[in-house]
């Protein structure tokens, strides 16, 4: 391990300046251009340094050499760390922390502190690093338990009453995983600014600096005059500066050697790290313009034009990064910029690599020439003349070597068996079979040696680029999207049928949601009102309301009212159709008006209903409200009397619907139709989710009761979801809804399971099988068969195309194993649909061994972090498997009721990932879609609506982006970058048009280089439609809807060969063509 010094005043100077946002524009596919340095700030002075590296006893020292030893805890035990041997581990308890008896900085003015934190738990507040005051700590660097991220926070003074300052991270950790933080009071600026593995966070305003007097503590924090925060994990290499650290200087941290390179005169060239590691150049070594800064290394490829420092400076058998700035004279041969002397071979090389005349960063797995090679290559050769920035990485504890170029990741390669070379540090050579070798011929400025492994976002500070290639083959598609592939799926979840998109505004109106009293009514003026299943309406509506009107007049009416679901809405000029049976006892006959009218009784819309008997009667009355009605629900439906005073009358399935989409006859509410159908989908699993199952065989979808008219239908307790459905969106409306937006309804159908953990044995499985042949029969059979009749007979003659069956819903949770087998559930409904309707494909929703599925159903629900790591998911699938994916239920659950940005970027690299290999992954359906925000029982979802209006979720908007733009074809493609960027490639193999989609979910925009082999000559303008905002918190609401929407601009420039930036936390789907 080198030995590490402290780094003060100003002799802490970051040479690799960051590079200004403007070098972006010189990004070109193929490779980048220069890029232009920022001068360095003054440097922070070092005041406290407790490396944690003593691996054992009770003391930490301080290396900074102010004497701040820190004291450990009886509970704090040493662990392997990130940055050398050690580090701290604190088990969250009081005895586990890290004590200093002094404030090693002034807070009252500008300091920076700096920590490498692994967390074992992501749960509430966590403190890395504080300094106590009287009552709380003058800041702390910690895991916030509010937002679940990273923050550096302080008070406006030392009370915790006092206002809170808090710069957050854009992203939540995991455990397991080490990060580098940094905190910065820059009191000059009045800002707090946080850094996580070196990239800037967030940043607020704060004025209100004072002095915590108290002791420094390592693993907690103080509130309330109590210690409290304390840390669940493992801390590293700890530090606190006087003064405010520039980016440039929160890059530098953890620098082992850094060779500027800026002398111009002289034979050696000095270690800026203050480490001591002076190069001592060569005799044919000379002095040349700077890359960054005013001079660089001029070297001839011979053995005298190399600078070489002696002794072990990183350990190679650990982490490690090492790099460059490279220009070459000459692209022929091995050529080595930076290494370390093994005895035999080099510990490293970071070159050109003869074998395949890119740059490489190249390890052997052991001190021997004959030992295995292992080589994280560049994409593309390296040209005369240019500076090229290289950075290679040694990630010990992932097992991989990485190279970037340009701040651009190349390649990845597996690699174990790091060893350690001991020998001296070389610039401009390599060393094999125990001699110098691989001299380079060019210039190298900038030298730089870490001890761990840079991340993406480091390398990133770095070099000064922020992006990456994306390579596409236009020549050569990789296979056809299929046209099934974007759909949607639904089941009656948060209202989203009964209530929702069943347009009935009335609550309860079949009398059938409770069997004690009438669930939605209520009793108005003089009456009195029960259930009354002596009174039914038929044999499914078996219980009514009866009213009984005890004083009733012109001025004081009697009557019932329902409030329908959370309101009824009313605009001006709505029309409505009131519909209902009744009866009344002898001598009454009426009239009842109906009307829809304010909770304070103002009446918007009225009608009549005359000629009750004794009998039921049904009857129907159109109403529209006035001219001047408000827009609003905060309304009621009213039944009433002004006369008959003594009289009953009984009333069941009383009903009042607005006009439907496309006038359908118990159709569905226009606006969330039209929203549905803005999503164009191929297909509608119908009616699917929890739904289909109940959580009792009494409580599931049986489909024969929710045909035929809608007083004949029962009803059933939707347990699944807590709520009575009518059934009035019954099996017919879900095949004419598909119908309706020219879907095709992807048909499912009960198979026996139940919520409750049940199944009907697989003996009595038998009527339910044949249950399910009649229920497509019903959908597909002709107008001769039982029940293609009965179809036509309830107004649909002709048949409907259905083309996919899925047997049950997430099977995978019946653990009786009553799913797969010979004969199992899904066999017995598997071979007796065969055997009746060969042609349709069916779809499983587990595994299954004994039958082979059409298609398996694959649900997913995660999070933002997980989507937007896994869009290759489904890269390794077989592509030999008869069986094909669905992937019917997804979401990144993230945001309530509906999401917010964070998670449709998640949904965005998520549905690339799909899309990209929709050669397997033949349909997909986010779930689910739509969410009553009264009852947001299940969150987030696609669609929120209440009563009266409805909004699209910028997930609803990435569906809908990526579904209206993409080709018949998807296009080999690959990304190299610093950051996480997930794109998928398309195109119309009519039109010739490509579609691009880019995902970008971090924090920094990100430059693409796009390079489109084969593409010819394009277009010189095309469009991007861009959906992003601000904070990857922000949403859409009911009250304020239209906060994210996609926004398209013409862009120029196009090319085989073009750069294009997309913003940070953005989804961009550029079309060209």
């Amino acid at each position: 391990m080198p030995q590490r010094r402290s780094r003060q005043g100003s002799r802490l100077r970051l040479r690799a300046r960051l590079i200004g946002a403007a070098a972006g524009a010189a990004l070109l596919a193929g490779g980048l251009t220069g890029l232009t340095a920022t001068p360095a700030a003054a440097a922070a002075t070092l005041a406290g340094h407790w490396a944690m590296d003593e691996g054992s006893g009770s003391t930490a020292a301080d290396s900074s050499g102010n004497g701040n030893t820190a004291t450990l805890g009886p509970a704090a035990t040493w662990t392997t760390g990130q940055v050398g041997p050690g580090a701290v581990e604190m088990g969250g308890t009081a005895g586990s922390v890290v004590d200093v008896p002094t404030p090693v900085v002034d807070t009252s003015a500008s300091f920076t502190v700096s920590a490498w934190v692994r967390l074992s738990s992501t749960s509430g507040f966590q403190t890395a690093v504080s300094i106590d005051g009287t009552s709380l700590s003058g800041f702390y660097l910690q895991l916030n338990g509010t937002t679940g991220k990273f923050s550096f926070t302080r008070r406006a003074s030392d009370s915790s009453s006092a206002a809170a300052t808090r710069a957050d991270a854009t992203s939540a950790p995991s455990t397991g995983t080490w990060y580098h933080l940094v905190g910065v009071d820059d009191v000059a600026a009045g800002t707090l600014r946080l850094y996580v593995d070196g990239q800037a966070q967030g940043s607020a305003p704060y004025t209100g600096a004072w002095k915590a007097t108290g002791h420094t503590v390592i693993g907690r924090g103080l509130y309330g005059g109590k210690p409290t925060d304390y840390l669940k994990g493992s801390v590293d290499d700890v530090r606190l500066y006087s003064g405010a650290m520039t980016a440039a200087e929160v890059a530098a941290l953890n620098q082992p050697a850094h060779w500027a390179l800026d002398e111009g005169s002289g034979t050696t060239a000095a270690d800026s790290s203050d480490n001591g590691h002076t190069a001592t150049l060569g005799s044919a070594a000379t002095w040349t313009s700077g890359k960054v800064g005013p001079s660089a290394l001029s070297l001839n490829g011979t053995s005298a034009a190399t600078a070489t420092a002696p002794g072990s400076i990183v350990d190679t058998s650990k982490g490690f990064s090492a790099s460059a700035w490279v220009r070459l004279n000459s692209t022929s041969g091995y050529q080595t910029a930076v290494s370390a002397d093994g005895t035999n071979v080099s510990g490293f090389y970071l070159q050109l690599s003869g074998a395949t005349h890119t740059f490489a960063f190249t390890r052997r797995a052991s001190d021997s020439t004959t030992a295995a090679e292992t080589r994280a290559d560049a994409t593309s050769a390296p040209t005369t003349g240019t500076w090229y920035h290289l950075v290679g990485v040694d990630d010990v504890a992932a097992g991989q070597l990485r190279l970037y170029v340009n701040g651009l990741l190349q390649s990845t390669v597996a690699h174990t068996g790091s060893w350690k070379a001991t020998g001296t540090t070389a610039i401009g050579r390599g060393r094999f079979g125990g001699r110098p070798v691989d001299f380079l011929n060019g210039a190298v400025d900038e030298v730089q040696l870490f001890d761990h492994a840079l991340t993406g976002s480091e390398v990133a500070a770095l070099s000064g680029g922020s992006g990456g290639t994306l390579n596409v083959d236009v020549a050569h598609p990789a296979h056809s999207v299929p046209s099934t592939f974007f759909g949607v799926m639904t089941e009656d979840i948060n209202h989203s049928g009964e209530g929702g998109l069943y347009p009935e505004l009335i609550q309860n109106r079949s009398m059938m949601a409770s069997t004690t009293s009438p669930t939605g009514w209520s009793a108005v003026g003089g009456s009195a009102i029960a259930l009354d299943a002596d009174n039914p309406l038929n044999s499914a509506l078996t219980r009514s309301l009866r009213l009984t009107i005890n004083s009733a007049s012109g001025s004081a009416r009697a009557g019932v009212a329902n409030g329908g679901f959370w309101g009824i809405p009313v605009r001006p000029r709505q029309k409505y159709t009131a519909s209902l049976f009744a009866k009344a006892s002898p001598g009454f006959t009426g009239p009842l008006t109906v009307d829809v009218e304010s909770t304070g009784g103002t009446v918007h819309a009225s009608g009549t209903v005359t000629g009750l008997t004794t009998s039921w009667k049904q009857f129907t009355v159109s109403l529209t409200a006035s001219a001047d009605a408000p827009t609003t629900a905060t309304n009621r439906f009213v039944v009433s009397a002004t006369s008959g005073a003594g009289s009953t009358v009984w009333l069941d399935n009383v009903s009042l619907l607005p006009p439907t989409y496309k006038d359908r006859a118990n159709g569905l509410r226009p606006d969330l139709m039209e929203k549905i159908a803005g999503l164009r989908p191929s297909f509608i699993r119908e009616p699917g989710g929890n739904y289909l199952e109940g959580r009792t065989l009494a409580t599931r979808f049986n489909w024969k009761e929710t045909i035929g008219p809608v007083w004949t239908r029962p009803g059933h307790r939707n347990d699944a979801w807590g709520y009575w459905s009518t059934d009035g969106l019954g099996l017919l409306e879900y095949l004419e809804w598909a119908e309706d937006i020219g879907a095709e309804p992807v048909l499912a159908v009960y198979a026996g399971y139940h919520l409750n953990g049940t199944h009907v044995p697989l003996s009595d499985l038998g009527p339910y099988v044949r249950e399910a042949l009649d229920e497509i029969e019903y959908a597909t059979g002709s107008t001769s068969t039982t029940w293609g009749a009965r179809r036509a007979a309830d107004g649909h003659p002709a048949p409907f195309d259905v083309k996919y069956v899925e047997i049950g819903n997430e099977d995978f949770f019946d653990k009786s194993g009553s799913y797969d087998g010979d004969n199992g559930r899904f066999a017995q409904f598997y071979d007796a649909i065969k055997a009746t309707y060969p042609s349709i494909k069916l779809i499983s929703t587990a595994r299954v061994t004994a039958r082979t599925a059409d298609v398996q159903d694959d649900h997913f629900y995660r999070n933002a972090a997980w989507m937007n790591s896994h869009s290759s998911f489904y890269d390794n699938t077989s592509r030999t498997s008869p069986t094909k994916i669905m992937v019917g239920e997804w979401a990144t659950r993230e945001g309530s009721p509906t999401p917010n940005l964070n998670a449709a970027l998640g949904d965005a690299s998520w549905l690339a990932g799909m899309l990209r290999n929709s050669d397997v992954v033949t349909h997909e359906a986010y779930a689910p879609l739509l969410v009553n925000v009264n009852d947001p029982t299940w969150t987030p979802n696609l669609i929120g609506f209440n009563a009266l209006t409805s909004y699209n979720s910028p997930a609803y908007y990435v569906q809908k982006m990526m579904a209206d733009a993409h080709g018949n074809q998807v296009l080999p493609a690959s990304y190299a970058g610093t950051s996480t960027v997930n794109t998928v490639v398309t195109k119309d193999s009519v039109t010739g048009k490509i579609y691009v989609t880019l995902v970008n979910p971090s924090s920094t925009a990100q430059i693409v280089n796009l390079s489109l082999s084969g593409a010819g000559t394009l277009p010189s303008t095309g469009t991007a439609t861009t959906l992003t905002s601000a904070d990857p918190t922000d949403t859409n609401t009911i009250n304020d809807p239209d906060r994210i929407t996609p926004t398209t601009t013409s862009i120029s420039g196009v090319s085989a060969a073009f750069a294009r930036t997309v913003p940070a936390y953005s989804v961009t789907v550029l079309t060209l063509g």
